[in-house]
């Protein structure tokens, strides 16, 4: 009995201190959870602009490009957050920093007016303290399981190791061509409508409004077979009265054909450093020709 109490207390050990070490490589090293905690500290800062939204906002939106001409800026956007993760962080940001203009990016080809949000991102949970400590789903080896993955990429893969992330955005030199074709179908317009199932974005836009913050929505760009013949914009997109919606298109076929060339593409609608810049440049110009700021 008492050998079999001491093999236990053994694997009991060895299972926490396991779970220790992971989560304190986690918090150091990985991509997502490394820059959610950072963010969710942040205290005293007056960006000019702030960029959020998940994994393709992540890669290719360049805030230092913003920041060196004259408009301060940080990219708050993670792999895998959904709208309420980026409203959280928001919420957040706001009780102890400002900022003039908040961009949603969006991610190319979702039909937000049929939209199914993913849970909320297990990142965002730990760093805001939503998470059920006393459930066994809260502990480090299954709630970030998916991000083992991740380490084990940065051990095989170059290209992983070399990644950085430079003012929030997450930066890589990595190619892959977009081999896609043009949908059949491509949308021609845009309106309200087709966000009425995402809740947390008006919930944003009134948060914004509250704060005289200026919200825009970006619908980033992504592979041909996700683009559309909708006029970049920008657009204003009226709800309840007189409050507004303002939307960028940046999918736009003949622009992204225009913009891109098949070495700024990181993979799956991605955009590599290059595109980034590319993305960035284009999106800075808008910025300082449009009204919403």
């Amino acid at each position: 009995m008492k050998r079999l109490s001491l093999k236990i207390l053994f694997f009991v050990s060895v299972f926490v201190l396991f779970n220790y070490t992971y989560m304190w490589y986690l918090k150091r090293y990985d991509f997502e959870l490394s820059k959610a905690l950072m963010i969710s500290k942040m205290k005293n800062q007056k960006f000019d602009c702030i960029f959020l939204g998940n994994s393709v906002s992540f890669d290719g939106i360049d805030s230092e490009f913003f920041t060196k001409n004259g408009v301060s800026a940080y990219n708050f956007a993670l792999g895998g957050a959904n709208i309420e993760a980026s409203y959280i962080q928001l919420s957040n940001y706001l009780k102890t920093n400002t900022t003039k203009c908040v961009m949603l990016g969006l991610s190319p080809g979702v039909d937000y007016k049929n939209f199914t949000p993913p849970p909320l991102h297990p990142a965002i949970e730990y760093s805001y303290d939503l998470m059920d400590k006393f459930s066994i789903r809260s502990i480090p080896v299954i709630k970030f399981q998916w991000l083992a993955v991740e380490i084990v990429k940065k051990v095989l893969s170059k290209d992983h190791r070399e990644a950085r992330i430079v003012m929030g955005q997450l930066r890589t030199k990595k190619t892959v061509p977009d081999h896609t074709d043009y949908s059949q179908k491509t949308k021609t317009s845009i309106s309200i409508c087709d966000f009425e199932k995402a809740k947390f974005l008006f919930k944003m836009d009134s948060l914004c409004d509250v704060n005289k913050i200026d919200f825009v929505l970006i619908g980033m760009p992504g592979y041909k077979n996700t683009q559309n013949d909708i006029d970049v914009g920008l657009h204003i997109l009226e709800y309840n009265g007189d409050n507004k919606l303002h939307y960028l298109n940046l999918n736009n076929a003949k622009q992204c054909t225009q913009m891109f060339d098949s070495t700024d593409w990181l993979g799956n609608s991605h955009l590599n450093e290059y595109g980034a810049k590319k993305l960035t440049e284009f999106l800075y110009n808008l910025y300082n020709e449009n009204s919403f700021h």
